[in-house]
């Protein structure tokens, strides 16, 4: 195995299970230092301590635990290199029958904590002139089925969001819907689908070139 991201900084959002506890461990496998993120503790705490990481409790939509999460990574290992943004949540409803708690929740989970995420790590990477992003999206974003109204919205807007990311700071925008979904994809997809989150950052922070990348 390579190590593509010794000594290199990374903070896995929804890093706790599924495609973001995979990405954790392919990011610590290429020797980066990983923070993992999320609300749920137990299995937070598995696979940081799993993957010789740490693990940090942080609701998305919370400005200050976010702010918090990215000013210890880099007070503690002096940058921040990648960021994913994977933590969401999925819903299957009518949008007639969402309420607007409901709407608030997928809205503000999937979409306000990909804002959050990323407008800490931008101000960080800005500042030391170099890092990738890369945000988990979804086929939902362009193209839907019903009753997955307020999760279509929420990735539609994470694809906006990056676009307009990249606008403000003219940097390099590589945009791709990948299909993440834990339940529809075999084992070996998965880890196929995770290898590429892997290689997507590996590949950001080698073509930057000391300037900023996303990907969605």
């Amino acid at each position: 195995m390579s190590e593509r991201f010794a000594e290199r900084v990374v903070l896995v959002t929804g890093g706790a299970t599924g495609i973001g506890a995979a990405s954790a461990r392919a990011f610590a496998r290429e020797g980066a230092r990983v923070t993992v993120v999320d609300v749920n503790d137990a299995d937070g705490e598995a696979t940081a301590g799993e993957i010789g990481g740490r693990f940090r409790h942080v609701d998305v939509r919370d400005e200050d635990a976010v702010r918090d999460a990215v000013e210890e990574a880099v007070r503690d290992f002096g940058r921040l290199d990648v960021l994913l943004a994977n933590a969401g949540i999925e819903w299957t409803k009518r949008i007639v029958d969402t309420t607007l708690e409901e709407w608030e929740r997928v809205i503000g989970v999937n979409l306000t904590g990909v804002y959050l995420c990323c407008r800490f790590a931008l101000m960080q990477m800005v500042k030391q002139g170099s890092g990738a992003i890369v945000v988990t999206a979804s086929p939902h974003a362009l193209m839907t089925v019903p009753d997955a109204g307020a999760y279509a919205a929420s990735k539609g807007g994470v694809n906006a969001l990056t676009r307009a990311l990249a606008t403000e700071l003219g940097v390099k925008l590589l945009a791709c819907q990948m299909s993440m979904d834990v339940m529809e994809v075999q084992r070996e997809d998965l880890i196929e689908n995770v290898q590429d989150v892997v290689g997507v950052a590996a590949f950001l922070e080698e073509a930057a070139h000391s300037k900023i990348t996303l990907f969605i």
